[in-house]
């Protein structure tokens, strides 16, 4: 195994959290578009919704750890090199692993909204466009 001093990766786990946090940005946009919807809703469907913006803050504060990590030289010392990648690649693991878990919310969000709509006879908010 190479020793890495120059933090290549740093690099390669700052690409990936922000593949997730990109990924992450879009699904808060998917998210704004029920929002009225999640509003106008009962308890259980904002709790929900509290549940899902508590995901969506843990995947930012897990992107700016990488990021803060990314912006400083990797550690001197072999093991402290393994330990900083060990930890940065749990971060990045834990943050797809929100993220997939956001998709899968959303989306039932989504399909119970557009059954809903369907039911009352109104349209989904993207057809009013």
């Amino acid at each position: 195994m190479f020793s890495d001093r120059g933090g290549r990766y740093l690099q390669s786990l700052q690409r990936q959290a922000a593949h997730a946090h990109s990924h992450c940005q879009f699904l808060a946009e998917r998210m704004r578009l029920l929002a009225g919807w999640i509003g106008a809703g009962d308890m259980g469907l904002w709790e929900r919704a509290q549940h899902l913006r508590r995901f969506f803050e843990d995947v930012e504060e897990h992107y700016r750890r990488v990021a803060r990590a990314a912006e400083r030289p990797p550690p001197d010392d072999r093991r402290a090199r393994r330990s900083q990648r060990r930890e940065l690649q749990a971060t990045v693991d834990e943050m797809r692993r929100k993220v997939d878990e956001l998709d899968r919310m959303i989306l039932g969000l989504e399909v119970e909204h557009r059954l809903q709509a369907g039911a009352s006879g109104q349209h989904p908010p993207e057809a009013d466009s």
